[in-house]
């Protein structure tokens, strides 16, 4: 009979999980209006590095912090890289000074 409720509360929270995972991604994708897939490798990076860290040190929190801080950074670099390319490709938008490329 334990072994019943056992499976109910992992089942329970398992199945709440997973309605944070989608109810996140649907939020992000209709704010956003852009269906973007990499979402979930961020996820799935934020995890691996989670876990790793409990390898390591077996702190359950020092793990939350240490991936969410990973794919905070990751995210920093992204966003930086993706406003630097069209200065690179030399399509600059209205923000960059006129007649200056970076090349």
């Amino acid at each position: 009979m334990e072994l019943w409720i056992t499976q109910r509360f992992n089942g329970i929270s398992y199945g709440a999980l997973l309605f944070l995972l989608a109810g996140g991604l649907s939020l992000i994708f209709g704010m956003t209006r852009i269906v973007n897939m990499t979402h979930g490798s961020y996820y799935l990076l934020g995890s691996y590095v989670g876990l790793t860290v409990i390898w390591q040190s077996g702190h359950f929190l020092l793990a939350i912090l240490a991936g969410a801080v990973a794919i905070a950074l990751l995210g920093v670099v992204e966003s930086w890289k993706i406003r630097a390319m069209p200065m690179v490709m030399g399509t600059c938008p209205n923000s960059c000074p006129p007649n200056r490329r970076w090349w």
